[in-house]
């Protein structure tokens, strides 16, 4: 989503990540030694917000990370990620600390707020 002023200039943009996308503060280089080729949401932001025509004001990134699911939708075929996911389902614990790493990569072009949504609390980091 982008946010605009009344002159129709790009401020900042959200980007919203449902638990089937929890994965996606991964390196696409991460992925793509376990054979999954998919351009990960860490490496395309950090692309669009270096190489942006307008210098961004800010990015938001909220990410719905689940404690309690019921299954696993994508497996990442990293093995400490997977098993990790495989005890409890918990992927606010397996997830949290990645995406935090992600936005304090982004934070070094552009301000960024985290937004992680659980079943049991909105945080805003």
């Amino acid at each position: 989503m982008g946010f605009y002023d009344s002159n129709k200039k790009l401020l900042g943009i959200s980007e919203i990540f449902t638990m089937d996308e929890a994965h996606g503060c991964l390196l696409t280089l991460e992925l793509a030694k376990v054979k999954h080729y998919w351009l990960t949401p860490k490496d395309a932001l950090i692309f669009a917000v270096q190489n942006s025509k307008q210098r961004l004001e800010f990015v938001i990134i909220v990410v719905a990370l689940s404690k309690r699911a019921k299954y696993i939708p994508w497996k990442t075929g990293i093995s400490e990620i997977d098993s990790e996911l495989q005890k409890d389902k918990n992927y606010y614990r397996v997830f949290k600390d990645r995406w935090i790493e992600f936005k304090n990569e982004l934070e070094r072009y552009v301000n960024c707020s985290l937004v992680i949504i659980s079943e049991d609390s909105i945080e805003i980091i």
